[in-house]
């Protein structure tokens, strides 16, 4: 069961953080690349 879920909201508002790169998982795999130009994957 995964512990660290991402909600649509999270989504919705994640950013890079100034980095051009940052990754952000679920804990079952889930991944979302997230660009410094705002780009998500």
């Amino acid at each position: 069961m995964a512990t660290n879920l991402l909600s649509a909201t999270e989504v919705k508002k994640a950013t890079s953080d100034g980095k051009a790169l940052r990754k952000l998982h679920d804990g079952e795999g889930l991944y979302l690349w997230v660009y410094l130009d705002g780009r998500k994957y």
